[in-house]
């Protein structure tokens, strides 16, 4: 009998657990109650790390490199917080995050397993909640760069292939 050649389990959720260590608790569900749908989608592909960014589609094989166009790899961590590109579109997530900018959880509304001195930087996880303040000025930077949304190219792809729209999991768009 042949084995299933899915994605390990242990594997499965791997980047969104090291963002989120509260995910078990199922407190992400109140941060995704006060969202609308277009910010939930966003904030998804952000904390799932399957995104139009080129890493992922690198690593999909649907693109060729994982390079950004500044020359870094194009992660999730290097599009929110370094890419020379997005500098001016940044200025208002940087002042809303505060101490915390570079802080991937504190970003994406996850709690954060980095401790200082000893104690959780979120603090007690059972009184935790995401700041949601923080999480839509993400949103809001991502949006006003447009990286996340397929481009033209990407969009006609997956147009003229149903079959690659349901592997990447693309919704079709809405007017």
């Amino acid at each position: 009998m042949a084995k299933p050649t899915g994605p390990k389990k242990t594997e499965t959720g791997k980047f969104t657990r090291k963002i989120d260590a509260a995910l078990h608790l199922g407190k992400s569900v109140e941060l995704y109650q006060q969202l609308n749908s277009k910010e939930a989608a966003i904030i998804t592909q952000l904390r799932t790390g399957k995104t139009f960014l080129k890493e992922y589609l690198y690593k999909i094989k649907a693109s060729e490199t994982a390079a950004c166009d500044c020359g870094f790899t194009e992660s999730i961590a290097h599009f929110l917080f370094s890419c020379s590109r997005w500098t001016q579109q940044r200025t208002k997530m940087r002042q809303q995050h505060g101490e915390r900018f570079g802080d991937l959880s504190y970003a994406l509304g996850g709690y954060s397993s980095r401790q200082e001195g000893g104690e959780s930087i979120d603090g007690s996880i059972e009184h935790w909640k995401p700041d949601i303040n923080v999480v839509r000025a993400t949103i809001q930077f991502a949006t006003n760069t447009g990286r996340l949304q397929p481009s033209d190219q990407e969009e006609a792809s997956a147009e003229a292939d149903p079959s690659e729209r349901r592997q990447l999991q693309i919704p079709s768009p809405t007017p």
